[in-house]
């Protein structure tokens, strides 16, 4: 299972951002913080991949360096001990079947020697009783078969004195068997008892090595379990980071952008400045009103950066008003000691949705087309 897992690992294919994240669109305004903070995600992301694929290839090295002590323990070990086991067994084996033929062979020997034995009991019997009958006889013939008959009787009993002379030196042949064979058999014991011992060393140290594994395996599954939380987390904060700048630079692309330059001419008391001439705009959708009156209409509420500026050839004192809708939020002067100068005047305000911005002159003056330009930049 643990291989298995590692090779699915292995042959990942990493952890790639969501791709469903619609992207800004053509003409999107991308400023260079947007830009950088986007390249540094990305950067991040990447430095967390390699730097999880560095602790699965650690961690597959251990695995393997462990696996390959673990073969090498047990194959080494455990063939060197059972291969002696065995050659003593062989031995011990042989040795059995040599005492047993042994045993066999005087268990034979003794069976003939017992026939014998009891062969001559009743032989032995039979001459008691000849010898009975011949105490009865009185002549020399029967003397003479008396003394044959002793003397038969004498090399029975040299005969059976013998036999067991050799009896004795067969059982004693076969205690000193005995003892050589139980001796085989308490080395039998022994090496069974040190068989016995090995084969639960073994055990021990098959255990040993299962639970090194196993601890291995856990610990391992728990940095893989870190890893992928922490990877996780990192491309769920990028993939928020990145959906916020999105959503930004939506809203930086929605912004008004205008810049109107003014017609020349000469401008009445109290009239609107004319800045009907579109020089730059973006995210404004009507213009009709700028290009016929010279009045602009907020489309969207927000902040709003206005400034203007106003070149006069005229060389009498003068000012001019910044008006949302019916009241003036800022003004500038016109220097009467100069015959051509440029004044300006800028303010940040909030516009509602339909508020309308117009520059409106104080005294009659004569406006100049080049110098002379309103614009007008949505902050937020």
């Amino acid at each position: 299972m643990l291989l298995l897992l590692l090779l699915c690992f292995v042959t990942g294919q990493g952890f790639l951002l969501d791709g469903s994240t619609p992207l800004p669109k053509a003409g999107t305004v991308l400023t260079d913080s947007l830009f950088s903070m986007l390249l540094n995600l990305l950067v991040d992301e990447r430095n967390a991949r390699e730097q999880l694929e560095q602790i699965v290839k650690q961690n597959q090295q251990e695995t393997a360096n462990i696996n390959e002590r673990f073969c090498y323990c047990n194959s080494n070990k455990q063939d060197v001990n059972v291969n002696n086991i065995n050659n003593k067994t062989a031995q011990l084996e042989y040795r059995v079947d040599v005492l047993q033929q042994t045993v066999h062979s005087m268990q034979v020997i003794n069976a003939q020697i017992e026939l014998k034995q009891v062969l001559t009991e009743n032989n032995s019997r039979n001459l008691e009783k000849d010898i009975t009958g011949l105490k009865q006889l009185q002549s020399v013939s029967d003397l003479q078969t008396i003394l044959m008959l002793q003397n038969k009787t004498t090399n029975m009993e040299i005969k059976q004195q013998q036999t067991e002379n050799t009896l004795q030196s067969v059982l004693s042949s076969a205690n000193a068997r005995s003892q050589d064979f139980i001796a085989l058999l308490n080395k039998l014991k022994i090496s069974d008892n040190r068989t016995i011992q090995l084969q639960g060393e073994m055990t021990n140290t098959n255990n040993r090595l299962n639970l090194t594994v196993s601890k291995l395996n856990r610990r391992l599954e728990n940095q893989m379990q870190k890893s992928y939380s922490t990877l996780n987390s990192s491309i769920n904060n990028v993939q928020n980071t990145l959906d916020s700048a999105i959503t930004q630079l939506a809203q930086i692309s929605n912004r008004a952008v205008l810049s109107v330059d003014a017609v020349g001419g000469t401008v009445p008391r109290y009239g609107v400045i004319p800045f009907k001439s579109v020089y730059t705009s973006h995210g404004v959708k009507n213009l009709t009103s700028v290009r016929t009156s010279g009045k602009f209409i907020c489309e969207d509420a927000g902040t709003y950066l206005i400034s203007v500026f106003v070149s006069t050839g005229s060389h009498v004192p003068g000012y001019y008003n910044i008006y949302i809708n019916a009241g003036s939020i800022a003004y500038a002067y016109t220097d009467y000691e100069s015959y051509q100068h440029t004044s300006s005047a800028a303010i940040v305000t909030n516009l509602h949705k339909g508020d309308t911005i117009f520059i409106r002159n104080g005294p009659e003056i004569i406006v100049q087309n080049n110098g002379s330009n309103l614009s007008i930049i949505q902050i937020r």
